[in-house]
């Protein structure tokens, strides 16, 4: 992905998950045969860049692209709602996730505490989390859109305090056909 690797260190003209989407879509282009069928999967910030990409997905242009499978994305799960909403929730997390404690794997809970404590301390995590907010505070999509779309994948880890306990509610509102290993 943009900004992520050797090869593309400088995102430049890349601001957006629009802009990205139309990079990957050239990359496949050039890389993929035409007659091949893609997967588009994505794990953490790249699982959150597949929903994008999924919202997307009824655009002929996609038609390559078959399938989108997002591994642990950090979506805002309040999508389409207004932020008043995305910010109360992220308030009340705050205040609560101590509680969620033995729910959380051990390695996740010390990050989000450290998170919480220091704040975000990396400069691109902080644009690419400003991209996210601001792509994911687009209206819903109705019941005749969703239907256009092609199938879609959510899977989440049941321990994983960086994106879903203390969301699950959320996210299975958002993603009915969430798998949450045990």
């Amino acid at each position: 992905m943009p900004g992520h690797g050797r090869g593309t260190r400088n995102p430049e003209g890349l601001t957006t998950f629009k802009d990205m989407a139309a990079w990957l879509l050239q990359v496949i282009d050039k890389l993929v045969a035409p007659n091949v069928k893609i997967v588009l999967a994505g794990h953490s910030w790249g699982g959150e860049f597949a929903v994008f990409m999924h919202r997307l997905s009824a655009d002929p242009k996609y038609a390559r692209i078959v399938h989108y499978l997002a591994l642990s994305p950090p979506v805002d799960t309040s999508v389409g709602q207004w932020p008043e909403k995305r910010i109360e929730h992220e308030r009340w997390f705050e205040a609560n996730y101590e509680s969620l404690k033995g729910r959380i794997a051990p390695t996740d809970f010390e990050f989000l505490k450290n998170i919480l404590k220091h704040g975000k301390n990396s400069d691109v995590g902080g644009v690419f989390t400003g991209i996210t907010h601001m792509d994911y505070s687009t209206p819903p999509l109705t019941v005749e859109e969703q239907k256009k779309l092609k199938p879609l994948t959510v899977v989440v880890g049941a321990n994983d305090g960086l994106v879903y306990v203390g969301r699950e509610k959320q996210f299975q509102e958002v993603f009915g056909n969430l798998i949450a290993p045990s």
